[in-house]
């Protein structure tokens, strides 16, 4: 009986310094720097100039072009936003709203210009098939941005914190 007594005294100790082990806090895992605008157009243009076969000459003019372009709609969009006023639409009066749909179209003009612009560009180094086939990936990738922003979006909405569907300790 004494022995009975020793083996659960002992299995209990066991259990609660077990217990305690597991119920110290977890160090989340560092978070990586957030990249720049720059270097997310910098990888598209990487991306993009390797699904076309570009030559190493070809790739270094087009990502700096591709960058160049990014950075002007960036700049375009910017400008459209810092303009928006910050009321809810409901509360927006007539004039408001007007105001907010010309600076859309003005906007849309002023994208449309620099995308003419840098056809121009393009058209120095790439035959007008290669620049449609940019102009696709470029919009299959601002997609699949959205989507994994979007699904971000909605993990945290739900509490759950951290990145979706990444297994614990990677």
């Amino acid at each position: 009986m004494k022995n009975v007594f020793k083996t659960l005294a002992l299995a209990t100790l066991a259990l609660a310094f077990c217990a305690t082990t597991y119920a110290q806090e977890q160090k989340p895992a560092p978070k990586k720097p957030k990249m720049t605008p720059e270097q997310v157009a910098t990888i598209q243009a990487k991306d993009i100039a390797m699904s076309l076969g570009f030559d190493d000459a070809t790739t270094e003019k087009f990502v700096k072009t591709f960058c160049d372009y990014r950075a002007e709609i960036r700049t375009a969009n910017k400008a459209k936003k810092e303009a928006t006023p910050k009321v809810a639409r409901k509360d927006m009066t007539e004039q408001q709203v007007e105001e907010q749909i010309k600076m859309q179209f003005a906007t849309s003009r002023k994208i449309v210009d620099i995308r003419e612009k840098y056809y121009g560009e393009f058209r120095k180094y790439l035959n007008p098939r290669q620049i449609q086939r940019v102009y696709e990936l470029e919009k299959r990738q601002a997609e699949k941005m959205k989507a994994q922003q979007a699904k971000r979006k909605a993990h945290k909405k739900n509490g759950k914190g951290g990145k979706p569907n990444m297994p614990k300790g990677k």
